[in-house]
C-alpha cells in the first residue's frame, strides 16, 4: 500500500511500526486474508515526537450492524440444567 504522506513521516511510520512488530502489537498477514483496510497516518505531538493513528470508520461500519440477542439469566439457567 502505498504512502501518502510526507516523507518524515513516512520515516516515522516505519520505525513505528518494526517497534510495534517486534513487540508483536500488529502481526504481518498475507493480502488474500485482508478484508478491509483501516487507514493510519502520523501526527506530530508537541514534545516532537509522532504519534500513530488509526482511523477505523471502516471497521465501525462493518459491524455496526452486527446484533445479538442476549438471553436472560433465566433462559441461561434452565439450558444449563437440561443440558447436564
Amino acid at each position: 500500500m502505498k504512502f501518502i504522506q510526507k516523507e518524515e513521516e513516512e520515516k516515522e511510520f516505519k520505525i513505528i511500526l518494526e517497534k510495534d512488530l517486534k513487540e508483536n502489537i500488529v502481526i504481518p498477514i498475507r493480502k488474500d486474508h485482508v478484508k478491509w483496510h483501516n487507514l493510519k497516518f502520523m501526527i506530530k505531538k508537541a514534545i516532537w515526537k509522532w504519534r500513530k493513528i488509526l482511523d477505523a470508520k471502516a471497521l465501525n461500519k462493518q459491524v455496526a450492524d452486527f446484533h445479538f440477542k442476549m438471553h436472560e439469566s433465566t433462559e441461561v439457567k434452565q439450558t444449563i440444567r437440561h443440558g447436564d
